[in-house]
């Protein structure tokens, strides 16, 4: 059975790893900085020589060099960069993830690295097909009016960065909701502790055999609850820290999915205002809708996550009020309400480099934007043509 979380996610850390987005690790934990650098020059140099030379022989490159594909572009270097530069951060935060499920696990809490695995293995899969089907669409879409064998290959190479760019969303995605996860649980432990305080007050009039093991169960209870707290406050700091470690990555990928979502919106008004009903047209329609589904999945699902996140480590504070109500004990309480001002002083929040709050509230001031852009711009009149 694994032990460690750094050995769980390694499937994802090693693809990562072939897409620019960490070291090359050999035995697990051991960096190889001159391995990777290498990899990146041979990869890199062969990817701009194919690039420039498949988008010029097919006659696309002007489609790839759009604003939005450079938007893209821009953000997964950027990405790469960064995750370099924090990869050793990165580790620290998984070793101490890895020591909050030790704790919990000797509160009884089981490891689920194996539910975690699956979650992985069944992500990567799914990275995989959605690649396969942004590829072959958007091949079939270069080779609708003039067929070419160097267009069935142009999508392999430059939808590179954007396969890059979504999995590096996916891996944010697994290490934030498993954090997540562990808020969970130090809730449940909570709950039950309220129960179990609960039942001793219920009885606290009956035998002396029972008494004592009132103060038994207190004195456990107190026990618990300083563990909880420092687990708790050691979560909400690695959530910090992953915050810090992709708080780049994650803005510059809300704001490449504004730019998509704007020129989409351009394109599907263009091709209304031309009153176009061709088969091409329709199929620029199915195109562009498989596309706005993947950029808008990504943009839901982080910040989906990140709410969820937050919900948890927050929720904490209403769970212990409760338990401080019922309490009977004064330590117990006071431990309790000395909790409950930790966690109201700082609540866990995820920002986008201090500049916007990743959530719900996020995704309503994105789309609200989008649309209020897009009707500036059909006010305008300015609108992208269809070749």
């Amino acid at each position: 059975m694994t032990k460690t979380i750094q050995a769980v996610v390694s499937p994802l850390l090693i693809i990562g790893s072939f897409c620019g987005l960490g070291f090359f690790e050999y035995p697990l934990g051991r960096p190889r900085p001159y391995l990777t650098c290498l990899y990146f020059l041979i990869i890199w140099s062969l990817y701009a020589y194919l690039f420039y030379y498949l988008a010029y022989i097919s006659d696309t490159l002007h489609i790839y060099l759009s604003e939005t594909n450079i938007m893209i572009m821009f953000t997964t270097i950027v990405s790469m960069l960064v995750s370099l530069f924090r990869f050793k951060e990165f580790k620290i935060c998984l070793n101490k993830l890895s020591i909050v499920d030790d704790t919990l696990e000797l509160l009884k809490t089981p490891k689920e690295y194996r539910l975690l695995h699956k979650w992985i293995i069944g992500i990567i899969i799914k990275w995989i097909l959605l690649s396969l089907l942004i590829d072959v669409s958007d091949s079939l879409w270069l080779n609708y009016e003039h067929f070419s064998v160097t267009r069935i290959f142009v999508p392999l190479v430059t939808n590179y960065l954007l396969h890059i760019n979504t999995y590096s969303a996916f891996i944010w995605a697994v290490i934030l909701g498993y954090t997540g996860s562990r808020f969970q649980r130090i809730n449940e432990h909570i709950r039950n502790l309220l129960e179990d305080d609960t039942e001793c007050i219920k009885g606290q009039n009956k035998l002396i055999l029972i008494r004592n093991k009132r103060r038994t169960k207190i004195k456990k209870s107190k026990q618990y609850m300083w563990i909880l707290m420092h687990v708790h406050l050691q979560l909400c700091l690695i959530s910090c820290e992953l915050n810090k470690i992709f708080g780049i990555q994650m803005t510059l990928q809300m704001a490449s999915q504004f730019v998509f979502s704007i020129d989409t919106c351009c394109h599907v008004y263009a091709a209304y205002a031309k009153d176009d009903t061709t088969i091409g047209t329709f199929l620029d329609h199915i195109f562009n809708f498989i596309w706005a589904v993947v950029h808008n999945a990504n943009l839901l699902v982080l910040n989906y996550i990140c709410q969820s996140v937050c919900n948890k480590a927050n929720k904490t504070s209403a769970i212990l009020y409760n338990l401080s109500n019922e309490s009977s004990d004064e330590d117990l309480r006071e431990q309790t309400l000395q909790f409950i001002l930790q966690i109201k002083q700082k609540k866990l929040k995820f920002s986008g480099m201090g500049l916007f709050y990743f959530g719900y509230d996020f995704i309503r001031k994105f789309y609200v934007s989008v649309a209020a852009l897009l009707v500036i711009i059909i006010q305008m009149d300015i609108y992208v043509p269809i070749d």
